[in-house]
């Protein structure tokens, strides 16, 4: 596979959009830190990131809006209210009852929930590449969340854990299969859009203290911003819509590893040598499920 092809230009965008996501957790350390609550932190994140995808479509490629007709502009708007902002409150809600550890564990459930959805609902062709990397994959999370595993978990927790894992599939399946051919950005941004007004109305509108908020959180908010929602979803819709759903989803899984690692070099967390098994099962897995069929890449729609 060459370097300069599609499907590994697709790839690596998927990567990278994996190790932005893996910021996540310290951003959101950093932010609860400072004195933030996650409601407030999640709103914070989607509007300032929808405002600048939307000025940056705007100046750049306008015309791409037009292309977004009422029925996309209808998915977006659902893909970010029932998607991306009850996936993103029910992981939160999940982070305050369990371990963060097990919360990532049940989230990462989700490839193999897209690739019974991507099997049941379009009929896409599970290969042996991608069953041994999904086989891999959740080997290896098991064990690079092993730390800090509790068998005395919160049902509440675990529900809220299976929660956000069974509407992040979700969310992957509508996207792949309703915006396929739309402009990426303008869709990224719209999705970011109504999330994030969804949840203004949810954690801000009453009795808001956004200046407040700002003033003491304002590096870790707008790094999260950009890195971390603006950055890392557009360049996972834009491999969404040239690869498989199946295949994204396990790619995808370089964010535990990316998390992990930026935990213990900002927030000194060691890792222990399961920790390293597990993720290089992971790495194993990402290979593994690169080397899918080319046939199983989609045509670019940008």
């Amino acid at each position: 596979m060459s370097v300069f092809s599609p499907r590994f230009v697709a790839i690596t965008q998927v990567l990278v959009s994996g190790i932005a996501f893996g910021t996540l957790g310290v951003f959101g350390k950093l932010a609860f830190t400072a004195g933030l609550s996650p409601g407030e932190f999640l709103a914070l994140r989607f509007l300032i990131s929808s405002f600048v995808l939307l000025v940056f479509v705007v100046l750049t490629r306008p015309k791409d809006f037009r292309r977004i007709d009422s029925r996309a502009l209808a998915v977006c708007a659902a893909l970010g209210v029932l998607g991306y902002a009850v996936f993103a409150s029910f992981y939160f809600e999940a982070l305050t009852r369990i371990s963060a550890s097990l919360t990532v564990l049940l989230l990462y459930t989700y490839p193999i929930l897209v690739s019974l959805g991507s099997r049941i609902f379009f009929g896409e062709r599970l290969t042996w590449h991608t069953r041994l990397g999904l086989g891999l994959a959740s080997l290896g999370l098991i064990f690079l969340v092993s730390g800090d595993l509790s068998l005395r978990a919160e049902l509440g927790g675990l529900a809220f854990g299976l929660a956000s894992a069974l509407v992040y599939s979700l969310y992957i399946l509508g996207s792949s299969h309703f915006l396929r051919g739309k402009p990426t950005l303008a869709s990224c941004a719209l999705i970011q859009c109504a999330a994030g007004v969804t949840l203004f109305f949810l954690h801000l509108a009453p009795g808001t203290r956004i200046p407040q908020l700002l003033t003491i959180a304002w590096p870790v908010v707008l790094a999260t911003a950009l890195i971390a929602t603006a950055l890392a979803m557009s360049l996972f819709l834009i491999g969404l819509q040239k690869l498989r759903a199946t295949e994204v989803s396990l790619l995808s899984t370089m964010e535990p590893i990316s998390a992990v690692l930026l935990a213990g070099i900002f927030l000194g967390e060691r890792l222990e040598l399961l920790q390293i098994l597990g993720g290089l099962l992971v790495l194993a897995a990402l290979a593994i499920g690169s080397l899918g069929p080319k046939g199983g890449s989609r045509p670019q729609h940008l």
